[in-house]
């Protein structure tokens, strides 16, 4: 600690927050995050949560703003809701992507987190501490168990291919696309569900 910073009579005031109960995973890394803080830096930090921004009225996404404004210190946020300004991460949303939990841990780990940690700095005024894990994305039915794309074959499904900018076309829209291309044929009815044959 630097002496400019022992002389401060006033505690740097960190503010923390997320969308969840206290005992959630998410709410349980931020206190982790603020113990470290104040095992590091002890009085000259004031370490304080906001757990669910939500019981104050707040949505979800609205975590995004009270970040860059200045309101929280630091908060959690699921990837999607940054896909408009950076693609890229949309591509963690898609299922099949990783073969275990481990693969998708060293790949967030390793170069694709520092990857798309980079993305997102160069887009906007967010510094990246971390990666959190909201489980793969999966698929369920009362057919079968997918374990592999062609264990969708025959089988119908709905995908949400929803984007915050509507001039975006939303990755799961492009892995349909993808889709219809290697099978040669349409598989989006109009009833906006993609049937995978």
């Amino acid at each position: 600690m630097t002496k400019a910073r022992t002389d401060m009579t006033k505690p740097i005031q960190i503010r923390m927050g997320g969308y969840g109960p206290s005992t959630t995973c998410f709410s349980r890394a931020l206190k982790f995050v603020g113990d470290r803080l104040v095992a590091e830096f002890g009085s000259d930090v004031d370490v304080k949560y906001v757990w669910n921004i939500m019981e104050f009225g707040y949505r979800a996404e609205d975590i995004l703003w009270l970040v860059e404004s200045g309101v929280l210190t630091l908060g959690y946020q699921s990837s999607s809701y940054l896909t408009d300004r950076i693609p890229e991460l949309g591509m963690v949303d898609l299922p099949f992507l990783f073969r275990d939990n481990e693969a998708a841990r060293a790949a967030m780990d390793g170069k694709l987190g520092k990857l798309l940690a980079e993305k997102v700095e160069e887009r906007t005024n967010y510094r990246v501490v971390g990666w959190f894990e909201n489980g793969f994305r999966h698929i369920s039915n009362r057919v079968r168990e997918i374990r592999k794309p062609a264990d969708l074959k025959g089988m119908r499904s709905s995908i949400a291919c929803v984007s915050r900018k509507p001039s975006a076309p939303s990755i799961a829209a492009r892995a349909c696309s993808l889709l219809e291309k290697k099978n040669g044929r349409s598989t989006m009815p109009s009833s906006g569900t993609r049937s995978v044959r």
